[in-house]
Parts: structure tokens; C-alpha cells; sequence
């Protein structure tokens, strides 16, 4: 396990990828001016010179490698037989609410196009053995094994103008749950799958994610886990604390009230203050009583309340609470360094200063929840359990 770790956070070149210095790994470095001149040594000082270059050389690796093996070491999880699913990740130790769990570099990446497996396989052809293998090693609900029935087992959506989904080693062992305690992000900007606690995690919980949208009723998620209607798809039975319920009947009708929620909050803002905080607490209190953390999810609730109040022109301080709450549980679920974050944080300190505030002409699909928030892309990909 510590050698995927360690592939993890290493460079993977994707040749038809797009590239930009995002994507770059940060030991990558370009001469400018040509090479430095270097000085020859005094006389019987060469060998010495040369004795110390390969020791400062071998340091320096030591270092990389004592770096990396730490990194791994201090990972807050392992991969190991979960009772019923097979592998999955438990953690070591406590996790606090918005940790990050994992972020990994998919060595494959996907985008929708007639020859997407012959680009798949192009690129599994350049990576390394050991990754080659550690992909073949996870699960395929198709007989024979193969690279395509991996990839549509396992692939991970990215929520991103350039890929449509990633494949990883890691990310792929982690299970479903229809109440999950961690929250998936792709982060674009780092190409970077990303796992965050959306709850405070006890050491020795099974940590999970969901798979689909929150917002499905018990018989719709029990027909796609268990009776596989999509092809390659998931083929396991949840056993998850809101599928071991003995009646659905709650659950499901807060389930399809959030469905119906968050087609609302699709729809855009409007200057009814009122009926945009009460959509919000009403959102937030389902989820409450669902048991469902996910902060992404929640943010997006918050920031169309904050919205409508600076729509109506309510008082900046009427609205504050909103933004902070927003910027609150958007933050952990991206990162306290995040962008979308840092705009957050910036209507948190001036919140006059958002569109919605001022008197000009506003284009709503530049801010509403698609372009800062929305996380419903990230929710339905992954599609295997260990």
C-alpha cells in the first residue's frame, strides 16, 4: 500500500491532457539562459569534489524518499478487508470534521469521445508496471477483467471543462454509503481527486462516500446498486445505516424533498428573501434529520439564502450570517485554500461587494451555485466497491 501512496503523489504524465502550470509538479524546473557555467576545482580537490557531489546527490534522494515514505505514513487511513464488501478504507485515527482524507493524481483520465478506450489504454500503456498492476487489481463487475470493465467499475466524474472522469488506485477502494462521512471534490486547478471528512470520523470506522445523488429514494438506489440496469455499474447490496432501516417511508419522502429543493435552487435567485431563507433552513434541517453531512451539498443551501437577501436589499448584517455559514461548510469540503473558498471569504469580509448588492445588470449564470458551488457532477461516477 505505501508504494501506491507514493505513486499517488508523484507526477503521471497524461500525453493528451491539457497542460497548464497547475498541473505541474513543483520539482519541475526550467533552465533560462542556458546552463550555469561551472568552475573547475583547484588540483587535488577534484576527487573530493566528485566524492561530494555524489554524497550531496544520495542525501538529497534520502531526503525525497524520507519525505514520501512520511507522507504515506501519516496517512489518516489504510486499505484493508471490510466484513461484507471486501477491501475498503478505515481509518487509523480521528478524523475532524473537513479533513482532508486522501488526494490523489488519477494516472488514467477520461473524456467523453467515440475512441475514449483506445485513449485509455494508450495511456495505461505509459505508466509504470507496478501502477499498471494496482489498477488491474481493482474490481470489474464484467467477466473477463479488462482495462474498459475497470474503468467504468471504478471512474470518478470531474466536475471540470476539460475531463469528464478520472480512474485512481486509492480513491477507487474507498465504499459507498447512502449517509457517507467523507465528501469527493476534483480539484481542477491541482488535477486531483480529493476526499474530505465531512463529519467528525472515529478511528476504526469504514470511511465512505456516496456514489449518487442524495436525494434518491430507498427502491431507486437499491435498483441501481443491486439489479445493475446500467451497464458495468456497482452489481453489491448497501447495507448502510438508511438501507438497514426496516421502514423507508421517512426517509424516502425527506429524500424526494430534497430532490425537489434542489431543483429550486437551480432555478436561480429571486428577490423573495423570505421564501430563499426558508428554502435554505428547510434544506439544512433535512439533512439534519437524514444524517447527511455533506458540506458541499449544505453550502450551496447557504449561499442562495445570502443571495436573496442582498437581491431584496435586506441589511448586510441580515445576510452576513448566510456567507459565513457558506464559506463555513464550502471550506470544508474544498480546502481553506480553495478559490471558489477565497470568493467566499471575500463577500464574507465585504458582502456589498457581491453582485447581487449592486444596481447593475447581473448574469445569474455567473453566480449561482454551477459556478462556485455545485457539487451534484462529482456524486454518481464511482461505481465499485473494493
Amino acid at each position: 500500500m505505501l508504494q501506491m501512496q507514493w505513486q499517488s503523489a508523484l507526477p503521471t504524465t497524461v500525453p493528451w491532457a491539457p497542460c497548464s502550470v497547475a498541473t505541474l509538479h513543483p520539482s519541475t524546473r526550467s533552465w533560462l539562459g542556458g546552463k550555469p557555467k561551472v568552475l573547475d576545482p583547484p588540483d587535488g580537490c577534484r576527487a573530493l569534489t566528485i566524492a561530494a557531489c555524489w554524497g550531496a546527490a544520495r542525501a538529497a534522494r534520502a531526503h525525497a524518499v524520507a519525505r514520501l515514505a512520511g507522507r504515506a505514513a501519516q496517512s489518516p487511513f489504510e486499505i484493508r478487508d471490510v466484513p461484507g464488501k471486501g477491501l475498503g478504507a478505515v481509518a487509523v485515527r480521528d478524523l475532524a470534521e473537513g479533513e482532508l482524507v486522501i488526494e490523489e493524481r488519477p494516472p488514467i483520465t477520461f473524456v467523453d469521445a467515440p475512441n475514449w478506450e483506445e485513449k485509455i489504454q494508450k495511456q495505461f500503456e505509459t505508466l509504470p508496471k507496478k501502477t499498471q498492476e494496482a489498477l488491474m487489481s481493482l474490481h470489474d463487475t464484467e467477466e473477463p477483467k479488462t482495462l474498459t470493465g475497470i474503468f467504468n467499475t471504478n471512474s470518478i466524474g470531474c466536475y471540470s471543462e476539460s475531463l469528464d472522469g478520472s480512474l485512481c488506485v486509492l480513491v477507487s477502494r474507498f465504499n459507498h454509503s447512502c449517509v457517507p462521512n467523507c465528501e469527493q471534490f476534483w480539484d481542477d486547478e491541482m488535477f486531483r481527486q480529493k476526499l474530505f471528512a465531512c463529519k467528525d470520523i472515529k478511528k476504526g470506522e469504514e470511511l465512505c462516500f456516496s456514489y449518487l445523488e442524495p436525494f434518491l429514494p430507498y427502491t431507486q438506489r437499491e435498483e441501481i446498486f443491486r439489479r445493475r440496469i446500467l451497464p458495468g455499474s456497482y452489481a453489491f447490496q448497501c447495507h448502510c445505516p438508511a438501507c438497514q432501516e426496516q421502514s423507508h417511508d421517512a426517509s424516502d419522502q425527506r429524500r424526494r424533498r430534497l430532490g425537489e429543493l434542489v431543483r429550486q435552487l437551480n432555478r436561480g435567485v429571486s428577490p423573495d428573501a423570505d421564501a430563499g431563507t426558508s428554502l435554505a433552513k428547510e434544506l439544512l434541517q433535512l439533512c439534519d434529520e437524514e444524517g447527511l453531512a455533506l458540506q458541499g451539498f449544505r453550502a450551496q443551501a447557504s449561499y442562495h439564502a445570502f443571495q436573496c437577501l442582498l437581491l431584496a436589499r435586506r441589511p448586510a448584517e441580515e445576510a452576513l450570517p448566510w456567507i459565513h455559514l457558506a464559506r463555513s461548510q464550502l471550506q470544508k469540503s474544498r480546502g481553506a485554500d480553495h478559490p471558489d473558498v477565497r470568493v467566499l471569504r471575500g463577500y464574507e469580509e465585504q458582502p456589498l461587494s457581491h453582485p447581487a448588492a449592486t444596481d447593475e445588470q447581473i448574469d445569474w449564470s455567473s453566480i449561482v451555485p454551477a459556478a462556485v458551488l455545485l457539487t451534484g457532477a462529482a456524486w454518481f461516477f464511482l461505481k465499485g466497491q473494493g
